[in-house]
């Protein structure tokens, strides 16, 4: 029995320092959070249908990003 709990600890332990590593250090998922041209459309959307609370969107236009980094 103890040695299903040490495989399944080690186990999760792996998967979370991957989970770590793919989305912060890599950037194997930078493709998930991109910019939308529809982002306008769907704001308003989401206005009108969501209750008050904070809510995360995808990131500004590469463009706009290059631009305020820039400076």
């Amino acid at each position: 029995m103890s040695k299903i709990w040490i495989g399944s600890l080690v186990g999760g332990l792996i998967l979370f320092i991957w989970q770590f590593l793919s989305w912060s250090m890599l950037n194997i998922h930078d493709n998930e959070m991109e910019y939308t041209p529809n982002q306008v459309q769907i704001l308003e959307v989401l206005n009108e249908n969501l209750e008050e609370g904070n809510y995360f969107l995808p990131t500004a236009p590469r463009a706009q990003l290059l631009r305020s980094t820039s400076r």
